[in-house]
């Protein structure tokens, strides 16, 4: 190699380390000055040409100022001078006119004819610098047309100016003016701006450098000093090539002045040509124009750039040997660093934590550090002595995968092998070996690099881990991931064996939640527990027993001849169920609702939807009345998705609103008067038309969605008893009845809602009266009687609706702040054909009149039934007899046909 130690440049003896030494140093010091040199020349350059660019920016700037106030002095002179000769159309020469349009000619070169058009009578002439083209002269006639066809409203003191056109190769551009000396009168003057731009932008440059040139809005030009392109647009490809120079260009005719700087390789003599471009605006309102100067620079900087090269390039050869220096140097010491690194190589790999190997190229071990002994118990000094040693501690499984992971032709880096050993004390032992090829720079294989590390408890961690992946915690049956591996596990068993089939048993535990509300959820833990493993020993040792969550539990039975045994487990676990716990001085008793399904394997289906049936079947076990057992039919699954799809679309019922409601007229019983409205929610499907309250009431209630649905019907109505009460006398006597569900009933912010809807709507609180179960109050007394109370705060009345139903007592009822007791339609229909219903129907309405009560009778269908209730003293009667449930407009129509009475104190 060029940079080898042996290399003779290099050899010890060649220079002495003290001039190696003094080389570098003067290199160095002389790769600095260049450098700061190189620096200072530069910045010389810069500085130079940045005062070039502001002279040429200053010559610019002068130059616009010139010509604007050129152009500033001829519109004066024009707007004051009086017309020379009668407007009559005609053309004149200048050699006929007087003397004051001469001067005023010979002041301004770049005036080349004046055309005067009177706006009053149409009247136009012209007045033309003699020897003037015949297409210049049409170009003054047809300003003077322009100014007689469309006349401006007003023009400013410097003019208005028609756009520049080229004619006859010639730039004119039009001034238009108001004549101060004749009233009415507009003068065009007609300018060459090829003259106009010479006079100003001919003479720029700095010294014996640059040439100015002026362009127009466009980007035409309008003079070049150093070309004939008059008339040719910068845009059109005239810069191609030139990137720099394009950016310059359009930075011109987007500001009002500026400088740039451009560089382009010269065709003439293939040098590098730098300029400079400097520029002013000169406005011609509504154009303007751009007086531009362009100087090179290279020419006036060519010492100082042939200096700068010069001392690049002598800084960069110092650099190329100070670097070359440094190299050898570098090498140098790699050589040392490559010996100190194999010894200290050695030392941490007797000194490591894990046992480092090395195997050479034909596969023998040849190294082994002293952690062996603390990993197999076997001394270096054994391996060193018996070669094979380490393939005999091996434990015999894991042998054939080691010797396939040694011996592969090109082991992964990094890739890491799991193997058991033998100590020498006869335990079993993990390790993790993660091994690595060595190569020399030129291609040749010295061997296996392996580190070897004890992972037992790693390993006993792992297997630890993975058993609580699959298993529940609190009762160590298996969780719900095992079980369905369990259930595909049992279906593909039983599809190729002819009548042998499975069955999954879907477990929930009857009311637990009262034993946790009671006892506590430890105390419910522990009874969960209790049962699993009473369930374990109510099947056979293959079946499965599983806690799918909470208090449910699945069990997967196996090998069945048929579902009679499955059925004859199930029923024996129903019974064990049945058995005492007790546990810490508390015995409970509990008892279970169990789904099954049967079958005997099939490919297409899920262990998912096995569950699923399962689960059906539970709930359908559980909805007939609990501890029973129900096996999976296809037919509940259709009614689980009906349920579904009904939910789902009464979801979207609220959001599209297809709820409304119904009013039930509530007449007094002596002389059935109009005394209120009981308010009845109704479904409009857009699919299956209208739906009745028992089909959707009943879901809506399990599924929570009697929430928003309530509301929206106590919002619907109190708003429609409102409006009534605005638009009909005497409605202000007339209450509203509306339903509160038993969700509803224990939601913690039902009174603010009530009293916003009641703030809403404008109803009196004491026209509505809210209707609430028996069965709602009785299921927490102590809850409901703190809100009754707080609605009574509202001024809201109360009413127990279906009373007789529930198991109210006495003692309870007295306490109620309720207004109204409402007896259930179910009484009221069997008054004639069962004296029992009559006696209770007495009882009801005695009760309510000792505590201060009215009374409604609700599904009053007969006049027998209503003289039954007259007679027994019932306040208020509804049903079908009087009226069914009425739309709002029906409702309405009632209500105006005088049928309001007021009621009576």
């Amino acid at each position: 190699m060029f940079f080898s130690a042996s290399h003779p440049a290099f050899a010890k003896r060649s220079l002495p380390r003290q001039t190696l030494l003094l080389i570098a140093a003067a290199c160095a010091i002389l790769s600095v000055v260049l450098s700061l040199s190189h620096h200072v020349a530069k910045q010389a350059l810069q500085e130079h040409e940045s005062l070039f660019l502001r002279q040429q920016s200053l010559m610019t700037s002068l130059a616009s100022e010139a010509m604007t106030g050129h152009l500033a002095s001829l519109a004066n002179t024009l707007r004051v001078h009086s017309i020379p000769f009668e407007l009559d159309s005609s053309e004149t020469e200048l050699e006929s006119l007087s003397p004051q349009i001469l001067r005023i000619f010979e002041s301004y070169p770049s005036l080349t004819a004046v055309s005067y058009s009177n706006i009053a009578t149409g009247a136009e002439g012209i007045v033309v610098r003699p020897g003037t083209s015949a297409a210049i002269r049409g170009q003054a006639r047809v300003w003077g047309h322009q100014t007689l066809l469309h006349p401006p409203q007003s023009i400013r003191l410097q003019g208005h100016w028609y756009e520049t056109v080229m004619v006859d190769n010639i730039p004119l551009a039009g001034m238009q003016l108001i004549s101060e000396a004749e009233p009415g009168v507009f003068v065009v003057a007609v300018i060459n701006m090829k003259k106009l731009s010479a006079h100003f932008a001919g003479e720029l440059k700095i010294g014996e450098s640059g040439s100015g040139y002026v362009l127009d809005q466009r980007g035409n030009i309008l003079f070049d000093a150093e070309a004939d392109v008059i008339g040719r647009n910068v845009f059109d490809g005239m810069h191609s090539g030139f990137p720099e120079l394009q950016k310059i260009d359009s930075r011109m005719l987007s500001s009002v002045e500026g400088t740039g700087v451009y560089e382009f390789i010269s065709r003439s003599n293939r040098q590098k040509v730098r300029k400079i471009v400097a520029w002013s605006r000169v406005p011609l309102e509504p154009y303007s124009i751009v007086i531009s100067l362009s100087s090179p620079v290279h020419e006036i900087n060519a010492s100082l750039y042939d200096v700068s090269r010069l001392q690049g390039f002598l800084a960069g050869s110092a650099f190329l040997m100070l670097a070359l220096f440094f190299l050898w140097f570098l090498r140098e010491q790699s050589t040392k660093s490559l010996r100190r690194s194999e010894e200290l190589y050695r030392q941490l790999a007797d000194t490591a934590y894990d046992m480092e190997m090395w195997h050479n190229a034909e596969g023998q071990l040849v190294y082994v550090s002293p952690s062996c002994e603390r990993i197999t118990g076997y001394p270096v000094s054994e391996f060193s002595a018996d070669r094979d040693l380490l393939e005999k501690i091996i434990h015999k499984d894991d042998l054939p995968v080691f010797k396939m992971h040694m011996g592969a032709q090109q082991m992964l880096e990094g890739e890491s092998l799991e193997y058991r050993i033998i100590t020498r004390f006869g335990k079993v032992r993990w390790v993790s070996m993660v091994g690595r090829e060595v190569w020399t720079s030129d291609g040749i294989q010295q061997g296996v690099r392996s580190s070897v590390r004890d992972v037992t408890e790693s390993k006993m961690m792992e297997k630890e881990l993975d058993y609580k992946a699959l298993h529940d915690e609190l009762t160590g049956l298996a969780n719900r991931a095992l079980c369905l591996s369990r259930i595909r596990e049992a279906m593909t068993r039983s599809i190729p064996r002819e009548g042998v089939g499975y069955a999954v048993l879907f477990l929930d535990v009857d009311r637990f939640k009262i034993v946790n509300d009671s006892l506590g959820h430890e105390y419910g833990d522990k009874v969960l527990a209790v049962l699993a493993e009473r369930l374990v020993t109510s099947v056979r040792h293959y079946d499965t027993v599983a806690r799918f969550g909470g208090d449910e539990f699945v069990i997967v039975l196996e090998e069945l001849d048929g579902p009679r045994r499955a059925v004859r487990i199930a029923r024996s676990i129903k019974q064990v169920f049945k058995e005492p716990v007790r546990l810490e001085g508390e015995e409970v008793c509990v008892s279970c609702s169990i789904g099954m399904v049967f079958d005997y394997g099939a490919e297409n289906g899920s262990a998912q939807s096995v569950v699923r049936n399962a689960s059906i079947a539970m709930y359908r076990a559980k909805a007939q009345g609990r501890d029973k057992l129900k096996v999976f039919q296809q037919k509940m699954l259709a009614q689980a998705a009906s349920v579904m799809a009904l939910e789902n679309d009464m979801r979207h019922a609220l959001q599209r609103d297809e709820f409304f409601v119904e009013y039930q007229p509530v007449q007094r019983a002596s002389d059935s008067s109009l005394t209120g409205f009981e308010a009845l929610i109704r479904w409009n499907h857009p699919e299956k038309g209208l739906i009745r309250p028992d089909q959707f009431i009943p879901l809506a209630e399990e599924s929570g969605l009697i929430i928003d649905i309530g509301m929206n019907v106590l919002r619907k109505s109190c708003f429609e008893m409102a409006r009534w009460c605005r638009l009909y006398p005497g409605c202000d006597s007339l209450f509203l009845s509306v339903n509160l569900s038993a969700r509803q009933f224990l939601q913690p912010d039902l009174v603010l809602a009530i009293s916003a809807i009641l703030n809403e709507s404008g109803l009196l609180p004491h026209q509505l009266k809210l209707e609430i179960t028996e069965s709602t109050i009785m299921s927490n007394a102590e809850t409901a009687l703190g809100m009754m109370h707080r609605l009574k705060e509202l001024g809201v009345q109360l009413a127990i609706d279906d009373f007789g139903t529930g198991y109210s007592s006495l003692a309870y009822l007295q306490k109620l702040p309720v207004d109204t007791l409402k007896v259930d339609r179910m009484f009221v229909c069997s008054m004639e054909d069962q004296a029992g219903c009559l006696e209770i129907v007495r009882s009801i309405i005695v009760l309510a009149r000792s505590l201060n009560m009215s009374t409604i009778a609700e599904g009053v269908e007969t006049y027998r039934q209503l003289e039954v209730l007259r007679n027994l003293g019932c306040s208020h009667v509804q049903g079908y007899y009087f009226h069914k449930p009425l739309p709002v407009g029906v409702a309405e129509a009632l209500l105006s046909s005088n049928l309001v009475v007021p009621m009576a104190s």
